[in-house]
């Protein structure tokens, strides 16, 4: 199972606070192998269309992936992190509903891949 988080840099360091080269480079390493991989993927608040294109372009010719698993991202301190007077960039973070998690499994799955949730 590898964790992809997001294909763009910029938008894997706030979520990570490191740069996703190695990431991505091991991503292709594991395709050059043929190594089976199941994909995860965590659907936080600013997860939109135009990244997820990318991120099914980055994806789409990996015959080794056999699924993308997405995750719904819900962390606790999203709804009160200020009251608590916790301000990280996880209170960016909020749990996605039904109808979202279905447009963008229908996203990925136009790449070819098994999406499930």
């Amino acid at each position: 199972m590898l964790d992809l988080k997001q294909k763009w840099t910029t938008a894997f360091t706030k979520t990570s606070c490191v740069p996703n080269k190695r990431v991505l480079d091991f991503a292709r390493y594991l395709h050059q192998r043929g190594q089976k991989t199941w994909i995860l993927y965590v659907v936080v608040r600013y997860t939109d269309g135009v990244l997820l294109i990318y991120y099914g372009e980055f994806i789409k010719d990996m015959d080794n992936i056999e699924k993308v698993e997405l995750l719904p991202y819900h962390h606790p301190w999203s709804t009160n992190g200020k009251q608590h007077g916790t301000i990280t960039h996880w209170s960016m973070l909020i749990h996605r509903r039904r109808e979202t998690m279905e447009t963008i499994k229908e996203i990925l799955s136009s790449y070819g891949k098994k999406v499930m949730y």
